[in-house]
């Protein structure tokens, strides 16, 4: 007989999804614990799954199998992060494309911002990340939870990138940087005490 590690409960399993999800304002549950190609994932009963699937399975007591039916599960918020259960439905890949060409999301031409298959942002996730940030969050924190690299989340939430859509105002700042010239006639930024 072979000893393991004991399979999480179901109470086990709701904890963790608990700690590992933010609720953003836009309604999506956005994943931050780990991660694989974008999507969220966790393990249960010995098995690694996107954690969007888990929870649709939770919520609706089944999940198809996508090589016998031709299912998946898709976002309506287009937010590969997200697990809030009213922003999954079962569906195709085709509804899902012709879901994502509804919201205006496929590439016709040049694009500010977006243009499928080489960015990871959209701009409804920018918009997330601008008012996340203006809560407070680390650009670390963020760059993770929209598995981006930190300067790509710097510079999105400072408008060097994404320059079409506007700013958010920090609406907590954390510090207040000061422009101070230093005994060398230099001048440096830094926080006040």
């Amino acid at each position: 007989m072979s000893v393991g590690r004991p399979r999480k409960t179901m109470l086990q399993l709701r904890n963790e999804l608990d700690h590992f999800t933010l609720k953003s304002e836009t309604g999506c549950h956005l994943w931050v614990g780990g991660k694989n190609k974008g999507y969220g994932l966790i393990g249960f009963h010995g098995k690694q799954w996107r954690v969007h699937r888990l929870v649709f399975k939770l919520y609706n007591y089944s999940i198809p199998s996508w090589d016998q039916s031709g299912l998946q599960i898709n976002h309506t918020c287009d937010n590969k992060l997200c697990i809030n259960p009213e922003h999954l439905y079962c569906g195709t890949q085709q509804q899902n494309m012709l879901d994502r060409d509804s919201r205006g999301r496929r590439f016709a031409g040049k694009l500010s911002g977006e243009i499928p298959g080489r960015s990871k942002l959209t701009n409804i996730k920018v918009t997330q990340l601008r008012k996340l940030a203006a809560e407070g969050y680390s650009q670390y924190k963020l760059a993770k939870m929209f598995n981006v690299s930190p300067s790509t989340a710097w510079r999105a939430k400072n408008g060097e990138s994404w320059k079409h859509l506007s700013l958010v105002p920090r609406s907590n700042p954390v510090s207040q940087h000061v422009s101070v010239e230093h005994e060398t006639g230099q001048r440096r930024n830094c926080c006040p005490s």
